[in-house]
This record gives C-alpha cells, structure tokens and sequence, in this order.
C-alpha cells in the first residue's frame, strides 16, 4: 500500500494543479473534483488522492511551473507515506 499511496498523492497533486490552471477552475473546485473523482474510482486510495489534491492547490504567485509542482508532490507523498508508516507505530492492539 505505501507505493499505491505515495503515487496516489503525487498523482491527485499533479492532477489538481493542471485542472486547476488549464481550466480555470479555482484550486478549490480543481481539489474537490480530483477528491471526488478520486474518491468514486478508487475508494481504497481516496485519503492519499484527497491529500494530493491538496498540495496541488498551490497558487501560482508561489509557483510557477510544472516542475515545481512535481517536486511538491513528491515531496507530500513522501511526507504522507512517513506519517502514515508512523502512525501505525502509535496505534496500540
């Protein structure tokens, strides 16, 4: 699952930021659709989809280019994975 989950928010922050600038929709509106179609596709990866989608919303005053993007994303995905695999160290049985 940590692959799954690290590709899926490196995936929906990609996909929020391109939806968001190539259609004008609104990093909101972009974060939502990408939550939502994440969400009715592949339920089991909603969580690191939705989460992507969040790092996606990054405005464009701050970044400029696709690269920039990419780097945030797998930058959330790696951070998403890490909290995750720490988060079960803390749950107790």
């Amino acid at each position: 699952m940590t692959s799954s989950s690290f590709l899926s928010v490196f995936l929906g922050a990609l996909s929020s930021y391109l939806v968001n600038y190539n259609f004008a929709l609104g990093a909101v509106v972009a974060s939502s659709l990408i939550g939502l179609i994440g969400g009715l596709l592949l339920p089991s990866l909603a969580v690191p989809i939705y989460c992507g989608s969040f790092a996606g919303m990054v405005s464009s005053l701050l970044v400029s280019d696709t690269l920039s993007v990419i780097t945030i994303g797998l930058l959330a995905g790696l951070l998403f994975v890490a909290g995750s695999e720490r988060s079960k160290a803390l749950v107790v049985n």
